[in-house]
Parts: structure tokens; C-alpha cells; sequence
């Protein structure tokens, strides 16, 4: 597989679901369809999915891809009605929308929607603990915090140690007490499960 994702989220994705293939994804703030992209190395392994970017200056990039693109503000958008074909129970949900990430997370029908693997951000080095409580409250009881405060990758333009998103899985999929990170770079995570 030919990994894109800017902060090692398909790795993460792809190990836990131990490389599944004909998966099912939901990418909200997808940017580029190929380059730092979360979800496109899935399509490698069949799997379909939607891709949401509210920039069209990335519109031609998804020419290449197999998803369904929509060029749109994911905030206007009705989720019930784009995931009328999706299955109920989703492989993964990204959601990359900067300080709207809780907004989105509280726009989507959880009650009808579920997911294996959530990554989402909250930027807590940037806006404190102001997305990030509400977004663990939301999914606390049909997920699991798997990787907490998952830090900006040091190849950034940031300080070291700056958390800023959560890596979830639901409570059904398996893991294993080593698997528990708190506040380690997406590298070190995946490196770290290379030996479990």
C-alpha cells in the first residue's frame, strides 16, 4: 500500500483493521485527493467511500480517485441523506475540519451511523480543551480512546509536543493494553505496534 496520510492515520487505520479489504470510509475535509490524504491508500484494497472538501481548487485531483467526491461545506451538508448507501457500520471516519471538527462530529446521525476507526482532530495545543471534551464526551460510550492526544508530527512547522487529535476504535474491535498511547508522535505509534 502507498501510505499519503500526513500524520500516519492510514497506518493506524489500515493495522487495526488489519489491512480489511472492500472497507467503507467517510473522509470529511479530505483536501487533496492524493497528497497527505487519509483515505485514498484504501482504495488500493477496494475499498469505495466519500470524500468531502469544501476547496475546489483540490476538484481535479479527485479525477483519479474511485470515491464519491463531494466539493461542498461540510457544515451544510445532510449526512443522513449521503450515507443512505453507505453501511451502518463504517470502517472509518476522518475528520480533519480544524476547530469545526466538533461541529461536525454533533451534525452526524451517531444514533444511526457507526465506525471501527474514528481519527479526528481537536487541536488542543492551539484551542485548549475547548473541541476536545465535547468530541470525548460524544463518543466516550461506543468508542474507545486508543491513542490520546496524538501529537503534531515534529516535521511540522509547530513546537514539539503539541496534541492534536484523538485516534478512536469502537469498543467491539479488539486491542490489547499495549496498544494505549497517550501523547506520542504518529510515528512513534505506529513503530511502537510494529512489535506487538
Amino acid at each position: 500500500m502507498k501510505y499519503q496520510a500526513q500524520a500516519y492515520q492510514d497506518r493506524f487505520v489500515a493495522r487495526i483493521l488489519n489491512y480489511k479489504r472492500n472497507g467503507f470510509f467517510l473522509d470529511i475535509g479530505s483536501c487533496d485527493a492524493i497528497s497527505c490524504n487519509n483515505t485514498c491508500c484504501f482504495e488500493e484494497l477496494g475499498w469505495q467511500g466519500i470524500c468531502i472538501e469544501k476547496n475546489p481548487a483540490h476538484n481535479e485531483s479527485y479525477a483519479k480517485r474511485t470515491c464519491k467526491y463531494i466539493n461542498a461545506d461540510a457544515t451544510q451538508i445532510d449526512y443522513e441523506k449521503v450515507l443512505e448507501n453507505a453501511p451502518k457500520r463504517i470502517d472509518y471516519l476522518s475528520i480533519d475540519v480544524d476547530e469545526l471538527s466538533t461541529t461536525i462530529l454533533m451534525m452526524l446521525p451517531l444514533n444511526i451511523f457507526s465506525f471501527n476507526v474514528i481519527t479526528i482532530e481537536h487541536d488542543h495545543y492551539i484551542h485548549g480543551d475547548k473541541y476536545r471534551s465535547t468530541q470525548r464526551e460524544i463518543l466516550k460510550d461506543k468508542y474507545i480512546l486508543l491513542c490520546e492526544d496524538v501529537l503534531v508530527p515534529l516535521s511540522h512547522d509547530t513546537k514539539p509536543n503539541c496534541s492534536f487529535e484523538d485516534w478512536w476504535v469502537h469498543k467491539d474491535i479488539p486491542v490489547i493494553e499495549k496498544m494505549f498511547l497517550k501523547k506520542a508522535y504518529p510515528k512513534e505509534i505506529i513503530e511502537i505496534w510494529q512489535n506487538l
